[in-house]
């Protein structure tokens, strides 16, 4: 996966993170599950009963994030935004 910064070279942060979010249109759609501690499909009968969001737990730098990616091979093939605590500093992982 290759990381696209919204912040001009220069001017990137590498921490001040909030979350993972899955920022693509694919079907079946994933939803975080703390239960389990991954993202799930969201058509997954047995996680619906533990309620499920579109962000994962708090990430809070971008060496963090590459790791989180690595753990997650469901991610593979999508398009997953590091959502940054100040605008216009985002960071997206493209397949």
């Amino acid at each position: 996966m290759s990381l696209e910064f919204q912040a001009p070279k220069g001017q990137r942060m590498h921490r001040y993170f909030w979350c993972a979010t899955v920022w693509d249109s694919l079907e079946p759609s994933l939803w975080w599950v703390d239960e389990v501690n991954a993202f799930v499909p969201c058509k997954s009968e047995p996680y619906l009963k533990y309620g499920a969001s579109s962000n994962s737990k708090p990430i809070r730098t971008l060496r963090a994030f590459k790791r989180f990616l690595r753990k997650h091979p469901e991610l593979k093939g999508r398009t997953v935004r590091l959502v940054n605590r100040y605008v216009g500093y985002d960071v997206e992982a493209k397949p």
